[in-house]
């Protein structure tokens, strides 16, 4: 029955807290430091330290077995979890939690935690906190400031820093991994913005595992898998990857001009281009509103069965048959001309499926040939102008 506050740096009862956790990686592991302090006549007199599962379901997050190994380290599953620097004035555990209970004293209290990281097996060895600390922060500020860009308003600079530092914690060394930690897997379609937002501040290196994790599941017939990775939650067709799939390759050369990385990558986006055209063959006898656009797609699994065609994924079609004919461009390649043919084809199939659907004179591009008005037109016409304009500003498709 004890009081329950939630404190986030602000004093409340009397107790305010300050939590700065980090990844150390000389020794792989998380450090973690908790500064507590109580002034006068606080309404608390004790700090719990407790861990609970990250998920009720057990079968994705087990939590079994919490115990003390000696003084200062909690064990759960038969495995290190947290080691405290100093050890706690009391242990309890209960079905789905375990505690380590701390006498707050007058004054302040700081608490200094090393966790189990990559490792796993074993905690990792105590360290100066403070001097890892400073360490970490300028690893990072080392590895984010190979290009900078300055905005004159101060909370969009440390938004747009902050972002990056988040693009590349989401950058394992096999490629992306955005979304929930549960799916070790990687989305074409944001291996495309994240890798361009990524080229922008210098990280080549970065996108170049991105392009190989990309096509390194490409098929013999072309299609680049839109999800892909050892837990990739489901598997099914969003048309969209192959033309994001080929921008990135390209952008990638377009921000190193490396000739010999893009004559080798270019079979393979060669290969991408011509599965757009086995697509579009698909819908060669369909009526005016579905003629010569890519099939029926889950490309928006949130919104719809299965059974759509969505316009964006034409739109990133379109976007890679342009970057096709660019990167045969520079290569000296034969193709140039047949890609920006198929492009402006394809440009043609939309507008006529657009003037199907919506007339000759639409107020905007809808999600789907079938689905005209839903939260899917906020995203769904976006890659007409970004990441990579597809058509001129005044163009009458937009």
């Amino acid at each position: 029955n004890r009081p329950v506050v939630q404190i986030d740096g602000q004093a409340a009862g009397g107790v305010s807290a300050q939590s700065t956790a980090f990844y150390d990686e000389a020794d792989r592991a998380v450090r973690w430091r908790l500064a507590i302090t109580r002034e006068g006549e606080a309404a608390y007199d004790e700090l719990i330290v407790a861990a609970r599962p990250f998920r009720i379901n057990r079968t994705l997050a087990p939590f079994c077995n919490p115990v003390m190994a000696g003084d200062e380290q909690l064990w759960l599953n038969n495995a290190p979890f947290l080691a405290a620097r100093s050890a706690p004035d009391a242990f309890d555990s209960g079905e789905t939690w375990a505690g380590l209970t701390y006498e707050l004293p007058e004054g302040a209290l700081t608490l200094d935690f090393d966790l189990a990281g990559a490792a796993g097996s074993e905690l990792p060895p105590a360290a100066d906190f403070d001097r890892r600390l400073a360490e970490t922060r300028e690893a990072w500020a080392d590895r984010a400031n190979q290009a900078t860009i300055s905005v004159p308003d101060g909370s969009v600079q440390a938004a747009l820093d902050a972002s990056l530092g988040y693009l590349l914690l989401a950058s394992d060394p096999d490629g992306p991994h955005p979304g929930p930690l549960a799916h070790n897997a990687i989305w074409t379609r944001d291996a495309a913005y994240m890798g361009l937002a990524l080229l922008m501040r210098g990280h080549e290196d970065v996108v170049r595992n991105y392009v190989t994790a990309v096509f390194s599941g490409q098929e013999a017939d072309g299609r680049i898998p839109p999800i892909q990775g050892e837990a990739a939650p489901w598997e099914n067709n969003e048309w969209d990857a192959q033309g994001q799939a080929i921008f990135l390759a390209m952008q990638l050369y377009r921000f190193t001009g490396d000739q010999e990385y893009l004559q080798a990558i270019y079979p393979k986006m060669s290969l991408a281009a011509d599965y757009i055209l086995k697509l579009r063959g698909q819908t060669r006898a369909d009526d005016d509103a579905t003629r010569g656009l890519l099939p029926i797609s889950l490309s928006a699994e949130d919104l719809a069965d299965g059974e759509q065609h969505y316009y964006w994924d034409n739109f990133w079609a379109i976007s890679g048959f342009q970057q096709a004919a660019a990167a045969a461009d520079v290569l000296g390649e034969d193709d140039g001309a047949r890609w920006r043919s198929e492009a402006l084809a394809l440009r043609t199939a939309v507008s006529r499926s657009l003037a199907e659907v919506m007339g000759n004179s639409p107020d905007y591009i809808p999600v789907s040939v079938e689905t005209l008005d839903n939260s899917g037109m906020a995203r769904g016409t976006t890659p007409v102008l970004h990441p990579f304009p597809i058509v001129p500003i005044d163009d009458p498709l937009i």
